[in-house]
């Protein structure tokens, strides 16, 4: 500080030590008013080093500070022999007895209560001047020893020194009750006013009253009128998402198309080079319109998880065969590292992680130009949870870790990398593409499970994105499980029964209705719970399937009716539900319900539950004539060699899609374009192939469909074996 030393002849200075510049402010106007000259320092430290060249008349500090407290600087005052005799005034609002105790410990003067009164601040200030310029005996410092709180107290103040303390807080106490009483009256009076006012105002609103409810009539009429808007855009935005894949893509497929047809008939270089980009262009604009759709999807909330078990060996293996072509061309090794403490069955949305795992290797191969690609998998934290009536589940973290050796990412833009249409600065476009879209979708779906991602990336060395999905169920013994369910529904003959299926959803309810259709099972619907409690009383069904979120009744409140009523109570109950919610979950799992559905529900998931509660009986399936591994190459195949290019490209890249979705109109679409693949070739085996998969889009059998999409890449790889044979 710049400041001369001051005598005590001369100063009027007041130092104020307060962290809170609003608070410093006003003290310093208050006191500058009353011709004090003022000085603020905002913490003990600072004031300590202003006192060592500056000699205040009284020092006034707030308690509670950062760093050093209002009792510590005020024992650093009164412990040094230059400043022990300035008083030191502290800020405190007094909701302690142990801050009086502290007060006297540190040897302060005197106490101003906050919110403090701007005269009595003032009044305390003279008095304490005043007070000071009188001839007065030595300070005691020898200090006595008290308990208080269980703690030992050392208070050096002299008898005198105590006695003006608390006469000083019994001032302020006094000032303190004067100012409530003060408040209490006008409180009062404001309240007596404000009867009268209320009073009034009750007589004008009565005047009023049949005003106010028409205008409450109005204002509902609006804001119904507004919800039906609301409403009726969020059915057209649903309507619009739904429809724009697939109103896009069947005009993009044919662009892709008609190009790979024209591509093989031309010889031409010059064109051959337009119509590659033209295929590149379009196929660029289709994992645009995806990614775009995808990413609308998750913002507005319509984006819906499919949970189910699946294998996790073969479900992280497969990855390497997907990228298998463009690994080879690039000469990169994978790695492919699952943990032995990995479990057999994980309950997963297996179509979305696809997708998360297939934009990050798909990244991690476009980035890297040698070295490797690593996928490893592990898990963390298993527990046990134990539900009531012997009911258990086992859950895990799972954890997800793809690391690359490629061109890494600045620190700068690893904050930004995340964002849509974000991409490495500097990043060659022409040479890596892209869109800026795929992590950001990532992101979101990684968000959707509860779970996180981070990233940790180094320049010139590489990048590792690591994934972790909390509390994800899972089965030891999954392999049992999946061969003890592998069946066909229609070899399934339930006796006959009539059902309540209670849903305020209608096509949740249709969607039972259509997949039993062709059983001896009778459904009656319900829209709410009390509907079909009421049902349930005239008909006595062999079993209720009920939605969880309902009006009037939910599940769980249906659920307590039936098993209240005697006669209803042997009823089984499914819950069937679109949460998959933990909590949720646990709530159904510890209720009496029977079973659980997971919207959306397959056409196998569905028959589990009833068969597990109803009678049935199962009869064998007729053998196939012909199945596709019976078909062999008995038949000559028509230009092999192009049957093989459109196999490997068009058609692969349509197969490629399906690794993220299936789509049955998409799938029996994809199936009949097979069909005709094969017969124009002679290729019985692709023929087949396709009338395969129309069958299982038509019964809307998704396992069939996974199964034959995941024997695609064989079928290539055995025409072109078949086509190294005839060479």
């Amino acid at each position: 500080m710049s400041k001369k030393i001051k005598t005590p002849g001369n100063a009027s200075d007041i130092l104020i030590v307060e962290d809170s510049p609003t608070q410093a402010a006003q003290i310093k106007y208050l006191l500058e008013s009353y011709d004090y000259k003022v000085e603020v320092t905002g913490d003990g430290q600072q004031a300590l080093n202003w006192l060592a060249e500056n000699r205040p008349l009284v020092v006034i500090s707030d308690i509670v500070m950062p760093e050093m407290n209002g009792f510590e600087l005020c024992e650093k005052i009164k412990s040094d022999e230059r400043t022990s005799d300035i008083p030191v005034i502290l800020l405190t609002s007094l909701s302690d007895p142990e801050e009086v105790i502290e007060g006297l410990s540190c040897g302060a003067d005197s106490f101003i209560t906050k919110p403090f009164n701007k005269e009595y601040l003032v009044s305390n200030i003279k008095k304490m001047l005043s007070e000071k310029n009188t001839v007065v005996s030595r300070r005691d410092t020898s200090g006595i020893e008290i308990y208080y709180g269980g703690k030992k107290r050392t208070i050096r103040s002299g008898p005198q020194e105590v006695i003006k303390f608390l006469e000083n807080i019994y001032r302020g106490a006094i000032h303190q009750n004067n100012e409530l009483v003060q408040t209490r009256d006008e409180l009062r009076s404001l309240n007596e006013r404000l009867e009268d006012l209320v009073e009034e105002r009750t007589r004008e609103l009565k005047k009023n009253e049949q005003k106010i409810l028409a205008f409450n009539a109005e204002l509902e009429q609006r804001i119904q009128e507004r919800t039906a808007q609301l409403d009726a855009a969020n059915k057209a935005k649903s309507e619009f998402l739904a429809n724009m894949s697939h109103e896009i893509r069947t005009p993009m497929n044919a662009v892709l198309g008609y190009a790979e047809l024209l591509a093989s008939r031309l010889e031409e270089k010059t064109q051959r080079d337009y119509l590659e980009s033209i295929k590149s262009s379009g196929r660029s604009l289709l994992t645009l319109i995806n990614d775009i759709l995808d990413l609308s999807k998750i913002e507005a909330g319509k984006l819906e998880l499919q949970f189910e078990y699946v294998n996790s060996q073969s479900f992280f293996s497969e990855f390497e065969r997907i990228f298998s072509l463009r690994l080879s061309e690039k000469g990169l090794k994978f790695i492919l590292d699952i943990s032995s403490g990995t479990p057999d069955g994980i309950y997963i949305d297996d179509a979305r992680l696809r997708q998360i795992i297939l934009n990050l290797i798909g990244n991690a191969v476009k980035f890297t130009e040698k070295g490797s690609i690593k996928l490893k998998v592990y898990s963390e934290y298993p527990k046990i949870i134990n539900y009531s009536r012997g009911k258990s589940e086992e859950f895990i973290d799972l954890i997800i870790e793809v690391t690359d050796t490629g061109i890494g990412i600045s620190h700068e833009m690893q904050e930004k990398i995340f964002n849509p249409f974000e991409q490495g600065e500097g990043q060659n476009v022409k040479k890596y593409g892209g869109t800026g879209l795929g992590l950001a979708i990532t992101q979101r779906l990684v968000q959707l499970m509860n779970g996180t991602i981070e990233l940790d990336s180094h320049l010139n060395k590489g990048s590792t994105f690591k994934i972790k999905i909390p509390k994800i169920s899972y089965l030891r013994d999954f392999e049992k499980r999946t061969e003890e369910i592998q069946f066909d529904p229609a070899y399934i003959i339930f006796e006959r029964a009539t059902i309540i299926v209670a849903d305020d959803v209608e096509h949740n309810r249709k969607y039972l209705i259509d997949a039993l259709s062709k059983t001896n099972i009778e459904i009656v619907e319900a829209e709410d719970g009390q509907q079909a409690f009421s049902l349930a009383k005239k008909i006595v069904p062999a079993l209720i399937i009920t939605d969880i979120r309902m009006p009037v009744l939910d599940g769980f409140d249906l659920l307590n009716k039936l098993k209240d009523d005697k006669k209803l109570k042997h009823i089984p109950v499914i819950a069937y539900s679109a949460s998959v919610m933990k909590a949720q979950r646990d709530r159904i799992n510890e209720s009496e319900f029977a079973g659980l559905l997971i919207k959306p529900v397959q056409v196998t998931e569905l028959y589990l539950e009833l068969m597990n509660n109803l009678p049935y009986k199962s009869i064998k399936a007729p053998e196939s004539e012909h199945s596709v591994s019976e078909i062999n190459f008995t038949e000559e195949i028509s230009d092999l060699p192009g049957l093989i290019h459109s196999l490997d490209t068009r058609f692969k890249d349509v197969w490629m899609t399906f690794g993220i979705r299936q789509p049955i109109d998409e799938v029996l679409d994809f199936g009949n374009q097979l069909v005709r693949l094969g017969k124009d070739h002679n290729a019985a085996i692709i023929t087949r192939y396709g009338e395969e998969m129309i069958i299982a889009a038509d019964n809307f059998n998704i396992e069939a469909i996974l199964n034959l999409l995941r024997k695609y890449p064989g079928f290539i790889e055995l025409l072109k074996g078949e086509k190294s044979n005839k060479t």
